[in-house]
């Protein structure tokens, strides 16, 4: 690829010292290299400061924050001052329990700039132990705007952070994550993106992350 803006992965985390280690090697693995990868510790209690320092040390595009005071404790908080911290022209918000396809970072940023869009939407595969395998948002993929935002509010299906690829633009900076929420922020925050702005959606109908 010829233009390769700088790509920021914010992943909040706690207590996940046991998983993060495999959702970074997926970070490294990845075919589209101009990436930085935040970090956002929000008071983990176990090893997760010599895990993530470990990758620290070796590849310099990982970096690793803890959150401050002045935003509130949970993943929230954690995702709003990592937005704060990056640097990229486009933003992707990731757990530390989600493993990237290795040409998931390419895929999005080819499909947003052929479609000239703001926001590039992937779907994803969940697995468990028993290795049972689902497709979690088929409903939306060939919806028109107006149905897929009517759609969502209704949860007739789900998107997660993951799925939310995105070009960093001035106003998105006034949307944060509400850091008072304990659940849906995913759902109110998604809302008020589709429905207040309005932005030109690329939904990519393939499967680039677990």
């Amino acid at each position: 690829m010829k233009n390769q803006p700088l790509v920021s992965i914010i992943i909040p985390t706690y207590n996940r010292a046991h998983l993060i280690g495999e959702t970074l090697d997926s970070v490294l693995a990845q075919t589209y290299t101009n990436w930085e990868c935040i970090i956002v510790d929000d008071g983990s209690t176990d090893n997760t400061d010599e895990v993530v320092g470990n990758y620290v040390k070796k590849d310099s595009r990982f970096k690793y924050y803890h959150r401050p005071d002045e935003h509130l404790p949970g993943g929230n908080g954690a995702r709003n001052y990592g937005f704060k911290m990056s640097k990229g022209e486009y933003v992707n918000w990731f757990d530390d329990d989600d493993l990237m396809m290795k040409n998931f970072v390419e895929n999005h940023i080819k499909i947003i700039q052929f479609k000239n869009a703001e926001i590039s939407i992937c779907d994803l595969e969940i697995y468990s132990d028993t290795n049972q395998n689902k497709w979690l948002s088929d409903k939306w993929k060939y919806l028109d705007y107006s149905d897929f935002c009517q759609g969502y509010i209704m949860y007739k299906f789900r998107l997660v952070t993951g799925s939310f690829f995105f070009k960093k633009k001035s106003y998105y900076q006034k949307i944060m994550f509400n850091e008072n929420l304990k659940n849906s922020q995913e759902n109110e925050f998604f809302c008020r993106v589709f429905l207040f702005f309005k932005p030109k959606i690329s939904k990519f109908n393939k499967v680039l992350f677990f």
